[in-house]
């Protein structure tokens, strides 16, 4: 009898554990939703470059959205180089004065003479008198001269125009094509250095156009893949490739609304593409997967998908699904799409029946608590079991009270607490402590805050002599990247510096300080 109550107390426990781990994740889901803001249109977002506006230029120019090559590795997805701009060889010492320079740069109008021109020239002044010393001997007159009266001069340029300046004009818009993609290019490399990763590199295959009955028009890619964009300055090219953790094509499908997903369409392609080769260009798994999805839209059926369309089709909005193969490179905010992927995966791990992350239970208040009798604290079965226990030695830098000290404590047997309390109540400066307490007991320390501020806040408050050995992604873009490089070069340089003999010795003078320290009190 004690036996099976045992047992219908633990599946009561494991059926408790299991519905309050799922109401979280649930609950985790919907504020989820709440918060993203969705794009409807791609023009929303921060950059975006068409595969298509690439010229054909194989000397600079290399796209996979062409088809694929052998001089490139198919994880290499876009390349552009950069080359000087073409000059154009001054006019006919001749024609000089009948010509608006600027004009010559105008590439879409054939540039002209002007029918007339002013000149000045010096002529004997008919009123001098060498008498008068207030009188010039010659004086400047305005000339006008006409351009039917000087057929040479017609000639020349015409000769210029055909055998210099119609020559220039197609080397100067082959490189001006060029030009503009690198610059496009350079624009997204100097955003993303400066955004850092607040926003994330995608390309996106297969556009969909539609107004569905119960939204407004959308217009965005159904499947994305991760990019990486690389730049070689000394050479003046831009590379974009797979992402360096893989290109994970995914569908997306959050521009509609719930009722108009096909989610079990959804779920299939997700499948396919996860099983695939994970190559945005490998068309024979794409296109099937852009059929599926677009057949399974409307609710009529009637989609359209159209793989040749390399350039979208001007379309506005459509009453049916109208879906482009279009590839585009796409510089937007990072989305909370990777949280809502882990939340789904640990639902369907716990539906499955597999244990549930210890982490995860103690935030769901999943695990059953017990008072310990001696210290009036609560802590897990398998806490009171860890051998955790008090560390001898506090090291706190800072200055700290009894509140600090439990905190310690509870870390011992526990494996996680939550510290909460109004700003200016001193939580930066106890973690600034824990920090270097950790760090002196040979841990290592992860801080994560939902904005950079907060990270700066509490770097301040670390000693001076500890903040060189913490890595410290701080900023953003630039800003982010000369934070770690200190980092970095400051831990390399005590490692250089450090000898395991002195450092003990060291050690040792410091701990009998310590107690010297302590005896005093």
């Amino acid at each position: 009898m004690v036996c099976i109550s045992i047992g219908l107390s633990m599946e009561i426990n494991q059926g408790l554990a299991k519905d309050r781990a799922i109401r979280l994740i649930d609950f985790l889901s919907d504020l989820n939703q709440l918060r993203r803001k969705v794009t409807k249109d791609i023009t929303e977002y921060e950059n975006v470059l068409w595969l298509h506006e690439i010229p054909i230029n194989t000397k600079y120019c290399f796209t996979q959205a062409w088809g694929n090559n052998e001089d490139f590795d198919q994880d290499i997805w876009i390349e552009i180089k950069k080359y000087n701009e073409p000059k154009l060889k001054k006019v006919p010492e001749l024609c000089e004065k009948w010509v608006d320079q600027k004009s010559l740069r105008e590439t879409e109008d054939i540039p002209s003479l002007f029918p007339s021109i002013n000149i000045e020239i010096e002529k004997p002044n008919p009123d001098f008198d060498p008498e008068d010393p207030t009188q010039d001997e010659y004086i400047i007159v305005i000339e006008t001269l006409t351009l039917e009266d000087h057929p040479r001069i017609s000639e020349e340029w015409e000769l210029y125009v055909d055998s210099v300046w119609f020559p220039w004009v197609e080397l100067y818009k082959k490189w001006l094509e060029v030009q503009n993609i690198y610059s496009k290019l350079f624009s997204v490399y100097q955003q993303q250095q400066k955004l850092g990763e607040e926003f994330e590199l995608v390309l996106g295959v297969g556009l969909l156009s539609w107004k569905p009955p119960t939204n407004n028009s959308v217009r965005r890619h159904l499947i994305t893949s991760k990019a990486d964009l690389i730049f070689d300055s000394k050479v003046g090219k831009f590379t974009v490739k797979t992402h360096a953790e893989g290109a994970q094509l995914l569908t997306e499908l959050d521009m509609l609304e719930l009722e108009d997903q096909p989610r079990e369409a959804q779920l299939t392609a997700n499948d396919a593409l996860e099983s695939s080769d994970q190559n945005p260009w490998n068309r024979s798994t794409v296109d099937p997967i852009l059929s599926v999805l677009t057949n399974s839209l409307s609710g009529k059926g009637d989609g359209e998908y159209y793989p040749v369309n390399i350039k979208p089709s001007d379309l506005k909005s459509s009453i049916k699904p109208i879906v482009d193969f279009s590839p585009a490179l796409i510089l937007r905010k990072r989305s909370l799409r990777g949280f809502d992927q882990t939340l789904k995966t640990i639902r369907c791990q716990i539906d499955d029946g597999e244990t549930i992350p210890t982490a995860f239970l103690d935030i769901s208040e999943g695990r059953p608590i017990e008072k310990n009798s001696s210290s009036g604290n609560s802590q897990s079965n398998e806490n009171k079991n860890s051998g955790k226990k008090f560390p001898e030695t506090i090291y706190f830098p800072k200055p700290y009270n009894d509140e600090q000290k439990e905190i310690i404590e509870r870390l011992g047997s526990s494996s996680g607490v939550l510290v909460q309390g109004p700003p200016g109540t001193g939580k930066s400066h106890t973690i600034a402590n824990l920090i270097c307490h950790f760090l002196a007991t040979g841990k290592r320390v992860l801080v994560t805050a939902q904005t950079p501020r907060a990270l700066k806040v509490l770097n301040d408050k670390l000693p001076r002599q500890m903040r060189p050995l913490c890595i410290s992604l701080l900023g953003s873009g630039i800003e982010e990247m000369e934070s770690l490089k200190t980092s970095v070069s400051a831990i390399l340089s005590e490692q250089y510096k450090w000898n395991k003999d002195n450092a003990n010795e060291r050690g040792k003078e410091l701990d009998k300080k310590i107690h010297q320290l302590k005896s005093q009190r």
